[in-house]
């Protein structure tokens, strides 16, 4: 048995589900509500993090955060997956977390489009 995390129903098929499993390498996975199709959608490698995963509107499309690389697109079907986005970290951290003064980390994000990647 395996647990499923962070489950999102599909827009256009209300059966299909896609989930992140435990442990989450491999992260992506979809099934349908009664069990049949359970299957990896895309076997990403362990030095390939990924987080916070949805689908792309009504598409058969997954958007998936890929932390230090920017935000990719996983087909649900063929599990192939392209850049989306540029994800920059830009900025410093502003303080470092403390337990005695309550303070936390923070940092500025910026997205970036694909086609202005890489200036």
């Amino acid at each position: 048995m395996r647990a499923l995390y962070h489950p999102q129903f599909h827009r256009r098929a209300p059966d299909v589900l896609i989930y992140s499993a435990d442990p989450p390498d491999p992260r992506l996975w979809t099934v349908r509500i009664d069990g049949r199709g359970d299957r990896c959608m895309y076997a990403n490698p362990r030095d390939q993090w990924f987080v916070h995963e949805t689908f792309l509107g009504r598409t058969d499309r997954v958007a998936v955060v890929s932390w230090h690389r920017g935000i990719r697109e996983v087909d649900l079907s063929s599990g192939a997956i392209h850049p989306l986005a540029a994800l920059l970290l830009l900025g410093s951290v502003t303080r470092a977390a403390s337990a005695h003064d309550r303070q936390c980390v923070g940092m500025d994000l910026r997205l970036v489009s694909r086609s202005s990647a890489g200036r």
